[in-house]
Parts: structure tokens; sequence; C-alpha cells
């Protein structure tokens, strides 16, 4: 059985480990032009056009995801509710993942 933080470490913690996640810019922009490059190249060997849907789809994810990252990087502070921030990434990353495993379907 896990021993449960003192509150105030816990939100150190909790805030760290949010931190920690929007630190990670280099893994959003590959993942984002990966997912773009190898729609576009299947759409250049095969002309479908669901696969320049992908590549849209893929890039405007990538555009939201990475505003998400400027704004917390310029207005993150402690007054801002944690919560939110961490909503808005795990709803950036379910989007990327969305897109591609629909366009693996």
């Amino acid at each position: 059985m896990y021993r449960k933080l003192p509150e105030p470490l816990r939100a150190n913690v909790e805030r760290q480990l949010i931190v920690d996640l929007f630190q990670q810019r280099n893994v959003i922009l590959v993942g984002g032009i990966a997912s773009a490059g190898v729609s576009l190249l299947a759409f250049l060997r095969t002309r479908q056009v669901p696969f320049l849907l992908w590549m849209l789809c893929a890039l405007v994810i990538l555009g939201l995801r990475m505003s998400i990252y400027w704004r917390f990087n310029r207005l993150a502070d402690d007054s801002k509710p944690l919560r939110s921030w961490r909503l808005r990434f795990a709803i950036g990353t379910w989007l990327n993942a969305a897109c591609t495993g629909g366009a693996a379907a």
C-alpha cells in the first residue's frame, strides 16, 4: 500500500510532473512532422485523397499542441490551476493518437 504524501509535497510533485510533460517540445514536433510526412509519402505513392486529409489533420493537431506548449511556457505560474494544463496536454495527445489510429483503420 502506498503512503499518502503530505499536501504541500503532493502539490509540488504534481506541478513538477506537469512541467516535465511540457518540456518535451521535440517529441511533439517529431511526432507531428513524422505523421504528416508518412501521410504525404502514402499520398504520393497511392494518390488517394484520405492520405491528404490525414496530413492536414496531423498538421492541425501539431499546431494545436505547439500552441498549448507555448502558452504553458509563457503563461503557467503558480496561480494557474494545474488540472486545466494537464487536461489540455491529455486532449492534444489523445487527438494525435486518434488521428493516427483513424488513418490506419
